[in-house]
């Protein structure tokens, strides 16, 4: 009987295989729906707009449908401004971030740069200017200097130069072969978390990139090696757009403006003054009003905010 059991249990497996096979033929064979013709991007300046954005995972491991991450959210960040972005774990950071690089494609609703639709542009031309730093640096096998240009000789003057700034030529001088010391696969551990997270900055910056993605990219940089960044992050404002995921209230000191996640959408908070000035009541399209500069926040869910004052 045994024997009979296990011929029967091979050809249901084969004919679950072969059913298996004929269905991911006919996704294979479904059309892509793309646009026509992608766009390529000119030289950018730096604007993000989101226009009535909403954006859920879609079904769950069940089958039921999960919320949105974000609902009807629209948002408008000017060139060159600095963009705090608070909020509790599993909020949908990283995913504002990734909607930002074209990376994650709204439910509904359109994300814009530069008054470009993502959706019909070019990935390669959005990540040659928009550059995503995550928490986790990777490092790749090659020597230290391979790390921050990417194997391009063309760009190691610029990678030398940013390196400066964030004192990672004090720690190549510490190396065995200085910039020329493999790292990378296998290797990579001996380098402390911070420093990978620093060359992976200064990598990002070679590019010279209009739009800088920073999702909590410093977590494990402290003492000189962080006043180095907050310096250079001081030097990009108003020249790079930059949206910075970060709990450090040293970085949210940087900002323009902060915007907290909270129940699928996004709250601003209005910064105090560094000067005193008399207080302004403004109504919301929502009907809701209060101090401009208060400590309350207003919602960006419902209404286009531009740069703050």
């Amino acid at each position: 009987v045994q024997p009979l059991e296990t011929a029967a249990g091979v050809w249901t497996q084969y004919q679950d295989l072969n059913l298996a096979r004929q269905r991911l033929g006919d996704i294979f064979e479904m059309p892509i729906e793309k646009p026509a013709e992608l766009m390529q991007l000119a030289p950018l300046k730096g604007s993000i707009d989101f226009e009535e954005l909403t954006f859920s995972f879609g079904k769950g491991k069940d089958g039921e449908d999960l919320p949105p991450v974000f609902r009807n959210v629209d948002l408008r960040i000017e060139p060159g401004q600095t963009i705090g972005i608070v909020g509790p774990s599993a909020s949908g950071k990283t995913t504002l971030l990734s909607l930002m690089m074209g990376q994650f494609v709204p439910t509904d609703g359109v994300v814009r740069i530069d008054g470009y639709n993502l959706r019909e542009c070019e990935s390669s031309d959005i990540h040659h200017q928009v550059a995503y730093l995550p928490q986790e640096a990777v490092m790749f096998s090659g020597t230290f200097l391979e790390n921050l240009t990417m194997f391009r000789e063309n760009r190691t003057d610029d990678a030398l130069g940013i390196a400066k700034l964030l004192g990672l030529d004090n720690v190549a001088a510490g190396l065995s072969q200085g910039y020329e010391t493999v790292i990378g696969v296998g290797a990579e551990d001996k380098l402390p978390r911070g420093t990978r997270q620093r060359i992976a900055i200064a990598r990002a910056m070679v590019d010279k990139p209009r739009i800088l993605l920073f999702d909590e990219a410093n977590s494990f940089i402290d003492g000189p090696g962080d006043a180095m960044l907050l310096d250079l992050m001081a030097k990009l404002k108003g020249r790079v757009t930059t949206i910075m995921v970060t709990q450090r209230p040293s970085m949210l000191r940087l900002a323009d403006r902060v915007l907290e996640i909270r129940d699928d959408t996004l709250f601003e908070h209005n910064l105090a003054p560094k000067t005193p000035a008399p207080a302004k009541t403004k109504t919301a399209p929502n009907g809701i009003s209060g101090p401009a500069m208060s400590a309350q926040s207003a919602s960006v869910g419902s209404s286009s905010m531009g740069a703050a004052p």
